[in-house]
């Protein structure tokens, strides 16, 4: 397996691991939050293409910053019309990242996130990855496996 490829997985499982991350609409000063409970995303990534997850929605979540994405600065939020961009950077091992997503939603039945990152130094050969999230609420229940669940349908 080329590191290219285990990088792209470990960014998509960073940038997951985020996603699976929030909660109430969104002013144009705040990160839009989800709606709590069981959400699927399907993703859509250059060289990997398009997988579905199930995760689940606490109030610990934030849809901008990945949770093991290290020590972050405070997100810049901007009201976009129909979407809100945030923007933030990290710093983790000595790495910066930085982080810029589109959202557009309700974010309580439905959510569209256009993400882009940027690694300084390169992560595994890239200093760049992007993909596209589309979420839909399931429940308020969450499958029995607390967190993010991966289910690669």
């Amino acid at each position: 397996m080329s590191s290219v490829h285990v990088s792209t997985k470990m960014a998509i499982a960073m940038l997951l691991c985020g996603f699976a991350l929030a909660t109430v609409p969104a002013s144009a000063t705040e990160v839009p939050k989800r709606k709590l409970g069981h959400w699927e995303l399907t993703t859509v990534t250059p060289g990997v293409g398009k997988r579905v997850f199930d995760i689940c929605v606490t109030d610990k979540d934030n849809i901008a910053i990945p949770e093991n994405a290290g020590e972050c600065g405070e997100p810049e939020v901007l009201d976009a019309g129909s979407e809100t961009i945030v923007n933030v950077t990290c710093m983790q091992n000595g790495a910066k990242q930085v982080i810029s997503t589109a959202l557009s939603g309700d974010f309580d039945k439905r959510y569209h996130a256009v993400v882009k990152m940027t690694f300084d130094p390169p992560m595994g050969g890239m200093d760049h990855f992007g993909m596209t999230i589309d979420g839909k609420f399931v429940s308020t229940d969450c499958p029995e496996t607390e967190g993010q669940v991966e289910e690669e349908r």
